[in-house]
């Protein structure tokens, strides 16, 4: 005796597993992009020079020994300004906090100041001092003095490769650069 196996099904059950096939199919595709995606954007960050700045010596003992951490985008943490734009601003502002600061002079970072207390003729030293940029093209980090403050340690008159190692004098504080992921120039 021979048994046929065969199940006959409806039309309605194939049409329901090939439906169930191509949800499946459509579900893992889209699994595929993102893993790509997010493997694209991690590929992507770590090409990316990290800027770390090293305050070694200031006015203010809190803050020896404070990093600051600059990527693409900015200040990585703690931006007064708040603004992922390519550029970090540097300065001294009595009140950064201020609803009065126009937004051309907010400042990503307060530089410590030995005195708190500003006299009038001092106000000509509030300010941006100097900013660090990213430069998309030639994927470096360019610092440009903005003529307010005490200067840098070597005045500069137009932007300014950073490179590792790099010693900066602003104001009463010290500054080191080093770039976190070495393996990049």
């Amino acid at each position: 005796m021979v048994f046929n196996s065969n199940i006959i099904r409806s039309p309605d059950s194939k049409s329901k597993q090939q439906s169930k096939i191509l949800e499946n199919k459509h579900i893992i595709e889209e699994s595929v992009n993102m893993n790509m995606e997010i493997e694209n954007q991690q590929m992507e960050e770590q090409q990316t020079k990290i800027l770390q700045l090293s305050i070694i010596n200031s006015p203010v003992s809190t803050s020896t020994g404070t990093i600051l951490k600059i990527n693409q985008s900015g200040l990585v943490t703690g931006s007064l300004r708040d603004k992922k734009d390519s550029v970090t601003y540097f300065g001294y502002l009595s009140d950064p906090n201020s609803s009065d600061i126009k937004e051309e002079d907010k400042i990503d970072y307060q530089l410590p100041r030995k005195n708190l207390e500003i006299k009038e003729e001092e106000n000509k030293n509030e300010g941006r001092f100097f900013q660090i940029r990213y430069d998309d093209k030639s994927s470096t980090y360019m610092l440009k003095d903005l003529g307010k403050g005490l200067g840098t340690f070597i005045k500069i008159k137009s932007s300014f490769q950073l490179r590792d190692s790099t010693l900066i004098s602003v104001g009463d504080s010290f500054i080191v650069i080093n770039f976190e992921n070495d393996n990049l120039q």
